[in-house]
C-alpha cells in the first residue's frame, strides 16, 4: 500500500532544482524558481511560465510517468480515474461535454460551406462556381443606388462652387457652358454604373460593350469638357490651396505634368489600356471580382479623361493635330470590334457561353463596338474641326483678307535676260 499512496502536489518539490534529473522515468523540463529573499532569481535566461503547455505543466505537477517493468503489471496513481476501457468513447470526465458527431437542424448554412460544390466569392455564397455581379436580391441595390446618387450629388456640388468663384473672378469666362457638360458627363457616368442596370450589363454581352463604349466615348469627353481640376481647386479653403499650389510647383510635379501632355504617350496609353482589359484573361476576372470590375471601370474613365483633357481643355491647342488624335484614339475600339463581329467561335464564353446563340450574341457586340464608336468618333472630329476653324477666324485680323492661293507674290521664276546678267 505504501507504494499507492499518491505523491504530494506542492510546488516546492518541483522546484528545488533548476532542472529536473532525466532518466528512464521521464524528461524534466525547465521550471522557474520561485523568487523571493530567500530564493534569488536563477543566472541565465529562464523559460516563462506561460510558454509551457498547459498539458505538459500539469504532468509536471503530478510527476514523471510511470514505467512498466518486465513481468509486472504497470501502477496506476491513485485519482486518476476509471481505466481507459471504461471511460467510452468521449473519456469518463469529459462525456459531460462531449462534441457532437453532426451538425445540428439550425446549422444548415454552415454546413451548406463546407460542401465541396459551394465556395465563398467576395463574402457572398455561390453555387456553381461562377459569380455574377447581379446575383443580389431585388432590395438590395436601394442602398447602393443612394450612396452613388449621393457621392454624385456632392461632387457636382463641390463643382458648382469652384464654377461659382471662378465666374465671379472672370465674368467673361466659357465656364457657362462647361458647367452643362460636367453635370451632363457625371449624370452618364451614373446612369451607366447603376446597381439595378448592372444585372442586365453582365447577363449580357452586348450590353457590357456597350457600357465600354459609353464610358470611353460619351463620360469622358463630357467631364473632360467640364475641366474639374481648376473649379475643384477653387473650392478648396484658402490653405488648402496654397499647400496644393506649393506642391504643383515642386520640380518633380512640373515635370510629371509635362511628360504626361506628350501627345503620343497620351495616345500609347489609353490604346494599351483598352486593349488590354479586353483580353480574355482579364475579361474573364472581371466578371468573377467585383474588386476588378471595379478597377476595369475606374481605369477605362481615367484614362478616357487624360486623353480628352488634351484636346478639349481651355489651354489645348485645337489644331489639326487634334483630329489625328482622335483618330488613333478609337482605332482600338474599332480594330476589337471587327475582331469580334468576324471571329469563327466565342471568344469569352464564360459570359456569352457556348450555346448556339454566342457567337451571334458575339457579333452584335463587335457591331456595337465598330459601328457607333466609329460614329461618335467622327462626330467628335467634326466638332474639333469647327472649334479649330472658329479659333483660327477669332484669331485673323478683322477685315484682311486671306491671300489668294498660288505662289507668293515674293517668290517668282527669273526671266532669262536676269539669268544672263
Amino acid at each position: 500500500m505504501a507504494a499507492l499512496v499518491r505523491r504530494p502536489r506542492w510546488r516546492g518539490r518541483l522546484v528545488a532544482a533548476h532542472h529536473r534529473r532525466l532518466g528512464d522515468r521521464g524528461h524534466g523540463l525547465p521550471l522557474r524558481p520561485r523568487r523571493g529573499p530567500r530564493h534569488p532569481a536563477a543566472p541565465g535566461p529562464r523559460r516563462a511560465r506561460a510558454a509551457v503547455p498547459r498539458r505538459v505543466g500539469r504532468l509536471h505537477r503530478r510527476g514523471p510517468p510511470a514505467v512498466a517493468l518486465p513481468g509486472r503489471r504497470p501502477r496506476r496513481r491513485p485519482g486518476a480515474g476509471p481505466p481507459p476501457a471504461a471511460r467510452g468513447v468521449h473519456g469518463g470526465h469529459r462525456a459531460g461535454r462531449r462534441r457532437p458527431l453532426h451538425d445540428h437542424a439550425g446549422d444548415e448554412p454552415r454546413r451548406r460551406l463546407r460542401d465541396p460544390g459551394v465556395r465563398r466569392v467576395n463574402g457572398g455564397v455561390v453555387h456553381g462556381g461562377l459569380l455574377a455581379h447581379g446575383a443580389a436580391e431585388p432590395g438590395s441595390t436601394l442602398g447602393p443606388t443612394v450612396a452613388l446618387v449621393g457621392v454624385a450629388a456632392a461632387v457636382v456640388a463641390v463643382y458648382l462652387a469652384g464654377v461659382a468663384r471662378l465666374r465671379d473672378a472672370s465674368p467673361c469666362s466659357s465656364w457657362s457652358w462647361r458647367r452643362y457638360a460636367f453635370v451632363a458627363g457625371v449624370a452618364v457616368l451614373v446612369a451607366v454604373l447603376l446597381p439595378p442596370v448592372e444585372p442586365v450589363v453582365e447577363d449580357s454581352f452586348p450590353a457590357h460593350m456597350t457600357q465600354h463604349v459609353v464610358l470611353l466615348l460619351v463620360a469622358a469627353p463630357l467631364l473632360a469638357l467640364g475641366a474639374p481640376g481648376l473649379p475643384f481647386l477653387l473650392a478648396l479653403p484658402r490653405r488648402w490651396r496654397h499647400r496644393v499650389a506649393v506642391v504643383r510647383a515642386a520640380g518633380p510635379v512640373r515635370r510629371g505634368r509635362a511628360l504626361a501632355t506628350v501627345p503620343v504617350l497620351v495616345v500609347a496609353v489609353h490604346a494599351a489600356v483598352v486593349s488590354a482589359w479586353h483580353l480574355p484573361v482579364l475579361y474573364d476576372a472581371a466578371l468573377t471580382s467585383t474588386a476588378v470590375h471595379v478597377t476595369e471601370h475606374a481605369a477605362f474613365l481615367a484614362v478616357g479623361w487624360w486623353f480628352w483633357s488634351l484636346v478639349t481643355l481651355p489651354t489645348a491647342q485645337l489644331d489639326g493635330r487634334a483630329v489625328l488624335y482622335v483618330v488613333a484614339s478609337g482605332l482600338p475600339m474599332n480594330l476589337l470590334g471587327a475582331v469580334l463581329t468576324f471571329a469563327p467561335r466565342p471568344l469569352y464564353p464564360a459570359q456569352t457561353g457556348t450555346g448556339p446563340d454566342a457567337l451571334t450574341e458575339q457579333q452584335l457586340a463587335g457591331l456595337l463596338m465598330w459601328v457607333p464608336a466609329g460614329v461618335v468618333s467622327l462626330v467628335l472630329c467634326a466638332v474639333l474641326v469647327l472649334l479649330w476653324l472658329r479659333r483660327l477666324e477669332r484669331e485673323s485680323p478683322a477685315g484682311v483678307p486671306l491671300p489668294p492661293p498660288g505662289v507668293p507674290a515674293e517668290i517668282r521664276v527669273a526671266t532669262r535676260e536676269e539669268v544672263q546678267r
